[in-house]
């Protein structure tokens, strides 16, 4: 290992625990990032180690190898927050924040259009990745825009507009 291990990683640890199929093997570098900060962090170390990296959220669309994952894999479920404007209706969620959870408190402020969301077992990143819908609604349907941080860049977010997210049927083009 080249540079200092950001804080909160860990070495082989076990992914059943985090999905909902509870299997799969042990994650070669793992860590539960925070804050923007922390994730940006943990990206620059990957990258200065030449490790591939991976996120996971909820684990509930998602079947892991008895082999486990190599690299890096980042569990998003700790990058919770929820920003709500009833007056404009648009909403700012971080990628870990709980889909049904989501869209309880939208309802709750007023708010529709995430009806379909609520029995959906993910989190807002994952379904902004995987364009995730039921009952007839969309992520693609409510989603304005969402904030890349990338490896490459870790230290620079960026903005991509819904239109630039190229939505298909369970698809964006933010799937690696």
């Amino acid at each position: 290992m080249g540079a200092a291990a950001p804080l909160g990683l860990r070495r082989a640890v076990g992914l059943a625990d985090y999905t909902t199929w509870r299997v799969g093997g042990e994650a070669q570098w793992f860590a539960e990032p925070e804050s923007r900060e922390q994730l940006q962090a943990l990206l620059h170390w990957a990258r200065g180690e030449h490790l591939p990296w991976g996120v996971i959220g909820a684990g509930s669309n998602l079947l892991i190898s008895d082999q486990g994952l190599p690299g890096l894999t980042l569990c998003n479920r700790r990058l919770q927050g929820v920003e709500l404007d009833a007056t404009s209706g648009l909403i700012e969620a971080e990628a870990g924040e709980p889909i049904p959870s989501l869209a309880r408190r939208a309802a709750r402020a007023g708010l529709a259009g995430l009806e379909w969301a609520v029995g959906i077992p993910g989190t807002v990143g994952g379904a902004a990745v995987m364009n995730a819908g039921a009952q007839g609604g969309c992520t693609a349907e409510v989603l304005h825009s969402v904030t890349v941080v990338e490896a490459q860049r870790p230290e620079a977010p960026f903005a991509l507009s819904a239109e630039e997210l190229d939505f298909a049927y369970r698809h964006s083009r933010l799937q690696l």
